[in-house]
Formats: C-alpha cells, structure tokens, sequence
C-alpha cells in the first residue's frame, strides 16, 4: 500500500499527517504544521507553492505519497437544500439546479459536492447538505501537487474528516452515534462548532473566538441560528477539541451552557492508531481533521466530500432510439418539475423579502414620527431667526434718505417686533423746516421696497421757530435687503 499523506490546506498554512494504511490498520510517522512563508506568494504562484511544498515534505520520505487536501471550513460555503422526493440517481441534477439557482456566483466557477442525509424536513421531501469551493482554488490545489510531484487522490472536506475521527471515538467509548453530538474545534483564533446526526452533518458554523467565554457564547448563537434544521430535542453531548492550555475552562464553559455532558477528545484513547508522532498527542485540535480522513480512506465513500470526484448522474448507454426519446421526456419532466419547484421557492423568497422591506418602511416610518417635534422646533427656530430685524441697520438706511439734520431731525424713536408679514415696526417723532422735507423722508423711504409707511398729518408744531413743521414717522419693516442709498441730488 502507499503511503497516504494528508494535508489540510488553511490560509495561514498547512497541517498534517504522514501515515500507513494498510486495511484497518493506520499507523502515523510523522505530523508536521507549517506557515505560508512571507516571500512565497500563495495566492498567484501554485507552482511555487509546490516547489515549496516538495522541500518541507523532503524529510517524509514522501515520495511515492497519495495526496488528500482538505480544505478548511472558512474557504467553503455551505447550504442545505430541501429538495421533493427524488431517487439518489436523480439527485445530482436536482442538487446542480438548486444550487445554480440559489448561488450568487455562477455554477461554472464553483467545485460542487453534497451529502444527501437521513433525516427528512418536517414538511416532507430530502434534506441535501450541499458544499462548495471555489473552482481557482481546486485548480491551484491541483497545480501545487503536480509541482511538488504527488498524486492527488482526494480533495477533501476537513468539517466531514473531522466527523469520522469523533464517530471512531463514539464507537471507542461505546456511545451511539444516533444522538445528536456538537463537535466543538478551537485551533488558534479559529473556532467551528458542527452538529452531527448519524452521519448526516446537521450544520457548520465556523467565526473567530478565542477566549473561553467568546467560544461558549458563540457556541450557543450558532444553536440558535439554526435550530429550525437542528431542533429541539437537545444534545446528547458535546465533543470538544481544543489546545490543552485553554481545555478545562473551556469544558467547564460549555457544560454549564448547554447543559450536557462535555467530552474532551483524546486520540490516544478515542483513535484506534499506532502513533510515533508526539505531537499528534499533544496538540489533537491540528490534526484531528488529517487523523479522521486516514481513519475514513478505506471506508465507504457515501458519506464524504471529494470536490476532486464528486458526485454525479451515473452516465448510462442509450441502446435504442426509443429509450433515448423516454430519456428525453423524462428529462424534460424532471425539468419541468424542477422549475415549478424552484418557481416556488424564487417566490417564497420574493414574498420574504418584501416582508422586509415593508418591515424596515414600517421602522422609518416610526423613526419618521418620533423626529416630528425636533422638525417642529427647528422649522419654528429657523422661521424665528429668518425674522430677526438688524435694527442699526435700518436706522442707518432711514438716516441715508434723510435731507440732513439741517432740514429734519428726529427727537424719538422706538422699534418693536412685527405680526404678519411685517418683520417689525418703527415709529419716530421730529422736526422739519417745510413740509416738503416731511414727505420727502415718506416717500424715499416708500420708494425703497423695504418699508411699508403709514401716512401720518403733517402739521406745525407751534414752539419751534426754525423747525416749525411735526414730522410723524409711522412705518413696517418688511424686507432687509439692503438698497443703495440716494444721493442727496436725486
């Protein structure tokens, strides 16, 4: 048998295992972690990356290796698809449809393979766990192989890898793998919580956590947020594989939380592997992933992801033109009904989002009607200040259409606030040589556009012998736009 070598591929680096396997028997040689390094441009030069990749892996006396990438849970997206009734021959096309139609990035640039579960909607039909990677990164997986001079076998799932290492502890401790069991990951700043049925993959939930608290708590939000595929009935027990520093506060964390029993995972007991690799026992959160896909090669390959071999429509002969027409009609069929089915659900997420949308019309509308007294008060504010009359101002354009004091001076003068369209009012009393030099101020002040004169008598005052005329200056401020003032000869 070859040798197997797994790795699994994250964005920070690689981790892995070097191993025998020969029928149920796994035995590891070595375990290794290793960062991009910074010179080495991973994104854009797979092959240098797997020149890179050929010197770390020198010391492995890995030649004649079968490669295993498996892609980590944050460069996957997952969905689960409820899907009618179908055989698992039809599935394949009807999981492609779906998928087409729900993904916001087209089919073609996307490696796809699913996982059909047990379990069944409430609603009734299939429940289909669908994964898919981007179709770059498997090419570049694959020319990094080709680089470093392996043969890729397998490009992998590592949130399935790691659900085969906990169904051999299950089996180990004498625990049934029907309940329902969370699989709590902690490596670094990386934290995944899946949900496991069976062999049905439930959810993945994958966010960055670090402290006990932080994990805890999003442990619980992940719950929450899909409890509609995880139900109700609770969790049997929670298997936890963290770094030995932060395990039995983070234990303690979880039991308390959710109220179930918390298993720490050990492969020296959980794993039934010959191990020489120490660090394989000290560190079990970086390669439990690499431990459960050795432990699931020479097992049935239903229950895995293989973007690299993926599931597809079993291609069958045509012997006659008859069966090539039934083919036909039957595919059409299968068509027709899919795309009366994903009609429905178009619809149904049409309906949903107008829901939305009228809910956040219906929170406008609120904010909308709480911010009516601050719009009342400054359009009141704005209005008040828009009627401030500069008073100097408009003593000082009263005085510009004055003859001069040599013919009319002023002995009083009061201002008020005005009502209606007059801004303000000014009233003011004085004395003139003739009457002409009284109505002349009138009328300048008239002519202005400013002011709004309310014709007063002009009559004698009787005391004063050189001014003997009574000026009477009643007038509304209507405007303050300011007007050039005359000359004197005008």
């Amino acid at each position: 048998m070859p040798n197997n070598l797994v790795i699994e591929w994250g964005r920070a680096g690689i981790r892995g295992l070097d191993a025998e396997v020969t029928g149920n028997a796994t035995r590891v040689r070595a375990a290794f972690v290793r960062a991009w390094p910074e010179e080495l441009d991973v994104a854009n030069d797979p092959e240098g990356v797997g020149r890179w990749l050929k010197t770390q892996l020198r010391d492995l006396a890995a030649a004649d290796c079968r490669l295993t990438v498996l892609v980590s849970r944050e460069d996957i997206a997952m969905r689960l698809l409820t899907l009618p009734e179908a055989s698992d021959e039809s599935l394949p096309d009807l999981v492609r449809y779906q998928t087409g139609a729900r993904s916001s990035v087209p089919l073609d640039q996307l490696a796809l393979d699913y996982l059909p579960l047990a379990a069944a909607p409430p609603q009734g039909g299939r429940w289909v766990q669908t994964a898919t990677v981007p179709t770059r990164l498997l090419q570049h997986i694959k020319t990094c192989a080709a680089a470093a001079g392996l043969e890729l076998h397998a490009v992998g799932f590592a949130t399935i890898a790691i659900g085969a290492a906990i169904a051999s502890a299950d089996r180990s401790r004498g625990l049934s793998a029907e309940q329902k069991r969370l699989v709590v990951r902690v490596v670094g700043q990386q934290l995944e919580a899946a949900l496991w049925r069976g062999s049905d993959l439930l959810f993945s939930h994958v966010a960055r956590a670090a402290a006990a608290k932080a994990v805890s708590v999003e442990v619980q939000r992940a719950l929450m947020s899909h409890e509609s595929v995880a139900g109700t009935d609770g969790i049997a027990r929670v298997w936890l594989i963290a770094p030995p520093e932060g395990e039995a506060e983070l234990q303690s964390m979880l039991a308390a939380r959710l109220g179930c029993e918390v298993i720490v995972f050990d492969p020296s007991r959980d794993v039934p592997t010959s191990m020489r690799a120490a660090e394989l026992v000290a560190d079990a959160a970086s390669y439990v992933a690499s431990l459960g896909a050795l432990l699931a090669s020479g097992q049935d390959a239903a229950a895995a992801i293989d973007f690299l071999n993926p599931r597809r429509r079993a291609a069958k002969p045509v012997h006659t033109k008859r069966n090539a027409a039934v083919a036909v009609l039957a595919l059409l069929l299968l068509l027709l009904s899919v795309s009366y089915l994903a009609s429905r659900f178009y619809r149904s997420s049409l309906d949903e989002r107008i829901a939305e949308k009228e809910q956040q019309v219906r929170q406008q509308e609120r904010l909308w009607q709480r911010g009516e007294p601050a719009r009342e008060t400054a359009a009141f504010m704005t209005s008040w200040d828009s009627r401030r009359v500069d008073w100097l101002e408009q003593m000082q354009q009263i005085a510009a259409e004055m003859p001069g004091t040599e013919r009319v001076y002023l002995d009083a003068w009061r201002f008020d606030l005005g009502s209606g369209e007059a801004l303000g009012t000014t009233a003011a009393t004085g004395f003139a040589r003739e009457r002409q030099d009284a109505e002349r101020l009138t009328q300048r002040l008239a002519e202005q556009g400013g002011f709004r004169i309310r014709p007063n008598p002009v009559g004698s005052a009787g005391n004063d012998l050189e001014y003997p005329i009574l000026l009477q200056l009643d007038a509304e401020v209507v405007s303050q736009q300011r007007r050039p003032v005359r000359n004197e000869s005008e």
